[in-house]
């Protein structure tokens, strides 16, 4: 038989809830935004100073695995979510509520079509509000960023250029 306390017999999980500025109430008041909240998207290690931060409105690929950080002085109790069929490595759309000052996750893109919309939320405690971050929108990109050419590559030669003439030697 499952027992439960009654004092906590309303809350249920967050990933099973409307996570929104302002929506449901979770723990029995509607979320607010978390101004101080970050979420973060690099494609490539963040540690990486050769990694490529995505904004709002920027690019994804199918074939991208980005990492998300999300970053907040609110709350301790976090979860990322995704919409647009990226999943974590949970295989979720949401992750389960980690309990770190700092969150950092994989987010698979290759189910992923069309706009793909990422916030978090975060918790200080059973209750207080929980806080929201501002939503972050990647678009589907047709094709992924060419790299540079290699250094190591020989520069292409031009198509007009005349047939090199041996050195002429000077009489003597």
């Amino acid at each position: 038989r499952s027992w439960r306390r009654p004092d906590l017999a309303h809350i249920s999980p967050i990933s099973r809830r409307e996570l929104e500025v302002g929506g449901a109430p979770i723990m029995g008041v509607p979320p607010i935004a978390a101004s101080d909240a970050t979420v973060r998207v690099y494609r490539g290690d963040p540690s990486d100073p050769e990694s490529q931060v995505l904004f709002d409105g920027d690019q994804y690929y199918r074939d991208d695995i980005l990492t998300i950080e999300y970053d907040t002085a609110f709350g301790y109790h976090k979860q990322l979510r995704a919409t647009g069929g990226a999943t974590f490595g949970n295989g979720q759309s949401c992750t389960p509520t980690i309990d770190h000052k700092e969150l950092n996750q994989l987010l698979v893109m290759s189910a992923a079509s069309g706009p793909v919309t990422l916030w978090a939320g975060s918790a200080s405690s059973q209750l207080g509000p929980v806080g929201v971050s501002p939503k972050l929108t990647l678009t589907l990109g047709t094709s992924p960023p060419s790299l540079p050419p290699s250094p190591f590559a020989p520069p292409a030669a031009p198509s007009s250029v005349a047939p090199c003439a041996p050195p002429s030697m000077p009489p003597f």
